[in-house]
């Protein structure tokens, strides 16, 4: 893994998936209209674990961590260079 930060958010949306296929099939294949609901509510959580996690999925790892690092030094007033 890249790194360990986001191990949680990556347990998380792995738990969530396999609770959602456990819970579609639990429901059984009369009820089209709830396990599209089913569906749509673990994608749902499973689209806003990284986005509280603060994982931007267009850029890597070092990259994301470098524009939070310098937009908090913006803020703050820091300058060391």
């Amino acid at each position: 893994m890249s790194g360990d930060d986001n191990f949680l958010p990556l347990v998380l949306i792995n738990t969530l998936g396999i609770a959602g296929i456990v819970v579609w099939h639990i429901q059984g294949g009369n009820r089209p209209t709830g396990r599209l609901i089913v569906q749509i509510l673990f994608l749902t959580g499973m689209s806003l674990v990284p986005f509280m996690a603060s994982i931007a999925p267009h850029q890597p790892d070092g990259i994301a961590r470098l524009q939070r690092l310098l937009t908090s030094r913006k803020r703050s007033g820091r300058n060391d260079r």
